[in-house]
Formats: C-alpha cells, sequence, structure tokens
C-alpha cells in the first residue's frame, strides 16, 4: 500500500480490529490461567473425582443388593445425590 492510497478510515478500522484482537487474547489468557489454578489446587481433576465418584456409588449398590436379604442392615438410597 503506498501512502498515497492510506486514509484515516482505513487506519481507524485496522486500530479497531486490533484492539478486538487484544481483547480476545486477554480473554482467552485469563480463562487459561483460571483453569490452571483450578487443577493446582484442587490436584486432581474434576473428572477423575467424577470417576471414582461414579464408581464408589456403583460400589455401593452392588454392597447393597448383596445384602438385601438381611433384614438387619439398613437400607440406603442414593436418590438423594445430586448429579
Amino acid at each position: 500500500m503506498s501512502i498515497e492510497h492510506f486514509n484515516l478510515q482505513d487506519y481507524n478500522i485496522h486500530k479497531a480490529r486490533h484492539t478486538e484482537l487484544l481483547g480476545m487474547a486477554e480473554t482467552s489468557r485469563l480463562a487459561n490461567l483460571a483453569r490452571q489454578n483450578r487443577k493446582q489446587r484442587s490436584g486432581i481433576s474434576h473428572h477423575i473425582l467424577g470417576w471414582i465418584g461414579q464408581h464408589l456409588v456403583a460400589w455401593g449398590e452392588q454392597l447393597q443388593e448383596r445384602c438385601e436379604d438381611n433384614s438387619e442392615a439398613p437400607h440406603l438410597d442414593s436418590s438423594h445425590v445430586s448429579w
């Protein structure tokens, strides 16, 4: 682009787009930082904790089924657990 074709409108459009891209990059950086901090605090990812929880509930239900014929064992219900 030669200097003769340069105008203020082109400059303002370029400047606005540049500002928009900087804002998007900052938003992305902050989101990544929040994800990293969340993982560092818990030590274990939420995905792994969810997997462990599901397997513990399944194990508890299996134990409950095995003890159904024992009338002295209290009946446990997992319906109070919110997913």
